[in-house]
């Protein structure tokens, strides 16, 4: 797994052969670092996981990624496009089906903005469907506390997508106003090791909806 110092302090570069986007504040123990992963297309010791987010704030994975375990039963579970922070396509895993494109990248003084895109395809079972994945962050330097993320991802394509985040900080969870939720039919990667919680749900919204975390609250309109 990356670290905030992998780059040096206050790292803010895109990585071409490697598809990585690095933006980032501060030095040492106060260094905020986020990762945006547009992958490489190669298949050896790679994820399935197409512009996954990983972030690194106060000396923490606030949005991690879960390494490599080799031939570890749980391998499969770690590797798979679920257990990452991006989108599934119809619940399966997801890899690139071509190099991403920086759209852009800018730094200034106190905010940062990347924007890549890459088009997907599912995993590995021959089935034929395919997306177009664009992710857009703004990361703006807060004075109070932790860097504010603005994190926009539209995926394109005849496919159901889900949103997945995970998050690995403490603190108080977010509350969602304005979201219908349904139960899954099936758990996603309900055969892998260890098996995830069947009590997933699933969320639809047409006007928008509100999201509470950490003190901070955020309107987000519908399409």
């Amino acid at each position: 797994a990356l670290s905030p110092l992998a780059g040096g302090a206050d790292d803010n570069r895109f990585l071409r052969g490697r598809g990585l986007a690095c933006i980032g504040f501060g030095q040492g123990t106060d260094a905020k670092q986020l990762y945006l992963d547009g992958g490489d297309t190669r298949a050896g010791h790679r994820h399935m996981a197409p512009l996954s987010l990983m972030v690194f704030c106060g000396g923490r994975e606030v949005f991690p990624d879960l390494g490599y375990i080799a031939d570890h039963p749980a391998n499969a579970w770690i590797r798979a496009t679920a257990s990452h922070n991006t989108e599934l396509l119809d619940g399966r895993c997801v890899v690139a089906a071509g190099r991403c494109e920086l759209a852009a990248f800018v730094v200034e003084g106190d905010w940062r903005f990347v924007d890549l895109r890459v088009p997907v395809r599912v995993a590995g079972d021959g089935t034929d469907i395919t997306a177009g994945f664009r992710r857009a962050l703004l990361a703006l330097s807060d004075s109070d506390g932790p860097p504010i993320l603005v994190d926009v991802f539209d995926a394109r394509g005849e496919a159901t997508f889900d949103y997945v985040c995970r998050a690995g900080a403490p603190g108080a969870e977010a509350v969602f106003e304005g979201l219908s939720w349904l139960p899954r039919r099936e758990s996603l990667f309900a055969d892998t090791w260890p098996t995830p919680p069947r009590s997933q749900l699933t969320a639809g919204e047409r006007a928008g909806f509100g999201v509470l975390w950490a003190g901070r609250s955020v309107w987000v309109p519908g399409s």
